[in-house]
C-alpha cells in the first residue's frame, strides 16, 4: 500500500524543494509503466512503489520519480 497520495507534498529525507506527488506507480499494478518498473525493479528489487513528482525552480515545471523510502510527508 501507498504512503503517500496524489497531491500531497513531500520532501526528500536529506532536503530539497518541496514537491508535490503528481503519480503513485505500483509494482503490481504498473499500468502505462511497466517497462519502466522492470528496468526499476532491477536496480532496487526490494521497492514496491514510486512516487512521480513535480516542483518549480523559478518557472520552469521540474519531474522526477522517486522510490517510497527517501521522501518524508512536509507538515503544513
Amino acid at each position: 500500500m501507498a504512503k503517500f497520495t496524489i497531491g500531497q507534498v513531500v520532501q526528500l529525507n536529506s532536503g530539497g524543494p518541496e514537491m508535490t506527488i503528481s503519480n503513485v506507480i505500483d509494482s503490481d499494478n504498473p499500468g502505462q509503466w511497466k517497462l519502466y518498473v522492470l528496468r526499476w525493479k532491477a536496480e532496487n528489487p526490494y521497492a514496491k512503489v514510486w512516487y512521480q513528482t513535480q516542483w518549480f525552480e523559478g518557472k520552469e515545471l521540474k519531474k522526477e520519480i522517486f522510490i517510497e523510502e527517501v521522501l518524508c510527508a512536509v507538515e503544513g
